[in-house]
């Protein structure tokens, strides 16, 4: 029968005093709290089974903290010299060095110098926004703003993008009275039907002027359609597109056909800069004019209210 084991009493109130403070404490190493808690439950009569259970551990583990308590007191808390992982990245390497309790990169490593020597240069070149230089973090940015700001001679920047598929309302007949005096009773309908379709743009930002056309689906085949149309309205000089980084703009398809019209070059925009891409604010106008408080009854609709609505927001279009 394996013999009961206890924490033995305390050497003076001192000892007792910070070890229930220990275990009840929240900011201290996890490691060192479940130990004084082992210590803690054993003072008050619990045996090794319960105590394993009241904290969610093996027996054998509150048996061998038991053990070095015991022995060692509250310097038995903690790990011996040596116990644990080797670090892959020690101190003497001058970038890193182990995190400690108290610190204030407790779990991570810490950080180096500002500029050590063994790196050569910068973390990245300076970006330049025209002439002017500015920080190196953000080179995929500065360089559309560049291209908004100092445009290459002889070069046009367009915005192009796909706006959100626009659905009809499906809504009944007229209301109306029968022959026979009866009133025509109409059923109820809430959907608005299976048709839809996506609105192409592109704006043009020397002059403010764009060109759209509706497509009832959204892919390779109808942005083809966009650059041949954008191609046509801008007959000379480099095209920049500014354009989201999707499948359907770099497929198979579209690289191919860029291949033999080298005059049109892409520039996507990186993730989270939306608002790099000037079409949305434009298409804040359109919306207003083509779409707001109407309804349709078919896609081919929606592409008519599309060319309206661009014709008149050409007529006083602005840079």
């Amino acid at each position: 029968m394996p013999k009961l084991l206890h924490a033995r009493v305390p050497e003076d109130p001192g000892e007792e005093s910070e070890i229930r403070k220990l275990a009840a404490s929240r900011h201290a190493p996890g490691d060192w709290i479940l130990r004084a808690r082992i210590v803690s439950l054993s003072w008050q009569g619990l045996r090794t089974a319960k105590i394993a259970e009241e904290l969610g551990c093996h027996p054998k583990t509150v048996r061998k903290r038991l053990h070095r308590f015991n022995a060692e007191g509250i310097s038995g808390l903690g790990d011996r010299s040596g116990a644990g992982r080797k670090p892959r990245i020690t101190e003497e390497d001058g970038r890193f060095s182990r995190s400690r309790p108290g610190d204030g990169y407790r779990g991570r490593t810490q950080p180096g110098e500002a500029h050590p020597a063994s790196r050569g240069g910068a973390l990245a070149p300076d970006a330049t926004v025209g002439r002017e230089r500015r920080s190196g973090v953000r080179p995929k940015r500065s360089k559309i703003v560049g291209l908004y700001t100092d445009p290459p001679p002889d070069s046009t920047v367009v915005c192009v993008d796909e706006l959100d598929p626009v659905t009809p309302r499906a809504f009944p007949p007229a209301p109306g009275w029968s022959p026979d005096g009866r009133r025509i009773k109409a059923p109820l309908q809430y959907s608005r039907g299976p048709d839809k379709a996506w609105v192409f743009g592109a704006l043009r930002v020397e002059d403010g002027k764009a060109l759209t056309f509706a497509s009832r689906s959204r892919n390779s085949k109808s942005y083809l359609r966009l650059l041949e149309k954008i191609e046509r309205a801008i007959p000379k000089g480099l095209i920049y597109l500014i354009a989201d980084n999707l499948k359907t703009h770099k497929s198979a398809m579209v690289r191919e056909w860029l291949e033999k019209h080298p005059r049109i070059e892409h520039a996507f925009i990186p993730k989270g800069a939306a608002w790099l891409n000037l079409i949305g604010a434009w298409w804040r106008m359109f919306r207003r004019q083509a779409l707001a408080r109407v309804d349709f009854a078919d896609s081919y609709e929606i592409g008519q209210a599309a060319r309206v609505a661009t014709r008149q927001l050409n007529r006083k279009a602005k840079p």
